[in-house]
């Protein structure tokens, strides 16, 4: 079975801008990429859209709370049905850790992944099978001119994790450019690095 094609930048950005409840989930054992991933798309809609998403994930190493806002995240899950929700990293649907049922009973689901082998599985679908991270392909959505100082950690927090800091073979060019444009809004990025 041919892979659905991935929908267009516009169409995502529309969902972005779409305000209503919102939640943003994670895989299963989530990882720096993963964790910065869905706190850097949670920034890019507080800040730019004005509204707040839920944030769910399993417990993680306590090394990432230097991040911003870990405290929103939540790792238990009530049952409610929201209008979008967001799959960030998961390469498929059974990898999606707290929140999978929210996912599965949300009225739209939007799915934005790295992971080549990911089937295709949500209503709207993002997925750049050759780039090393799922912040790296956030930057790739996000306008750059909406992307502040909280989003900027987040996404070079995940892009380095995903790519043990420039060492994997998935690093391109563009990898270090948008790195460069991120450690230009004064991140701590040798300390991000080094925790």
């Amino acid at each position: 079975m041919e892979k659905r094609p991935n929908d267009t930048i516009e169409t995502l950005r529309a969902e972005f801008a779409n305000v209503r409840k919102t939640a943003i989930v994670g895989h299963l054992h989530p990882d720096g990429d993963c964790i910065s991933s869905c706190l850097a798309l949670y920034h890019y809609l507080k800040d730019n859209y004005g509204y707040e998403a839920d944030v769910y994930l399993e417990p993680y190493p306590s090394v990432f709370d230097m991040l911003p806002d870990t405290a929103v995240i939540r790792h238990t899950v009530k049952p409610e049905v929201y209008d979008v929700v967001y799959s960030i990293d998961c390469a498929d649907a059974d990898s999606i850790g707290a929140g999978k049922e929210l996912f599965d009973s949300a009225k739209k689901r939007v799915m934005i992944d790295h992971h080549i082998s990911n089937p295709i599985f949500g209503d709207v679908n993002y997925v750049k099978g050759e780039i090393g991270s799922a912040c790296e392909v956030l930057y790739t959505l996000f306008e750059e001119d909406k992307i502040n100082y909280n989003v900027a950690m987040c996404l070079y927090t995940g892009m380095v994790h995903d790519n043990d800091v420039f060492q994997y073979s998935n690093v391109t060019p563009d990898t270090i450019t948008r790195e460069a444009k991120l450690i230009a809004f004064g991140i701590p990025f040798n300390d991000l690095i080094q925790k």
